[in-house]
Parts: C-alpha cells; structure tokens; sequence
C-alpha cells in the first residue's frame, strides 16, 4: 500500500480524507467497481466530480487492484503532462468498509452523458480538439 502512495506522489495525485469526498448519485458500474456523481470539498469550497469506486473484493489479490488504478492514472498523466488532457484528475482517496478495501478516483464532472468511453468518442470533443466546426 505504502508503494501505491508513492506511486501516486510520483505523479503529484493528490490523496483527499474520506470525508472530503461525498458519494451522491451512482450513474454506473464496470467489471471492478461502480462510478457516481458526487462532490470533493477542499478548504470549504465543493466541487462537483464523478468518483470511480473501485472495491478490492472485485480482485483475487489486492495488488492487482492498485495496479490497475495505477495504469489508469499513468494514462491520464501522460495526456495531462502533454496539455492535451480532457478530463481533469482531482485525486484519490483510500478507505476500508469492513474488510474490503476501497479506492476512490475523483473526476472532473463533464457535461456529456453516458460513459467516459462515449465522451471521447463524440464528436463534440473532436471538434473541440480539432478546433473545427
């Protein structure tokens, strides 16, 4: 666990308290956890973002779940590190529920619906990115 932190320092994600973090509205869920709509509250101000809720009891080994988190941030910070990213990463943040473990990734909150997936394959964004009408 010590190493996903690291892991995360590396790359200047930020980790949030559990009670930072307001799960609201769930709007789905994948093969390794559920995404909601919910808020992050840093120094009083709230802002809304989408929370990916991964569960360790999804995984046979704990490890495979801070990989896959880790390979998901790895993504997202090579598109940021090249000014092209889409979706803002706010951070994380870690916590147990009973004997599960659980990683929380916190989002920016777009204005498409449905999936990240159907978001960059619409062709909003790509006009966006293209600066094309």
């Amino acid at each position: 666990m010590n190493s996903f932190h690291e892991k995360m320092e590396e790359y200047s994600f930020p980790f949030y308290s559990k009670k930072e973090v307001n799960l609201k509205q769930r709007l789905g869920s994948g093969a390794i956890g559920s995404v909601y709509k919910g808020e992050l509250t840093i120094f009083g101000d709230t802002i809304d973002c989408v929370i990916k809720k991964v569960s360790s009891d999804n995984y046979t080994k704990k490890r495979y779940m801070y990989q896959d988190i880790i390979d998901e941030v790895d993504i997202g910070h090579r598109f940021m590190s090249k000014g092209t990213q889409q979706i803002q990463f706010y951070g994380y943040t870690t916590y147990k529920e009973k004997d599960i473990t659980i990683i929380c990734l916190l989002m920016e909150l777009t204005q498409s619906k449905g999936d990240l997936a159907s978001y960059l394959g619409s062709d909003n964004l790509w006009k966006k990115l293209t600066k094309r009408e």
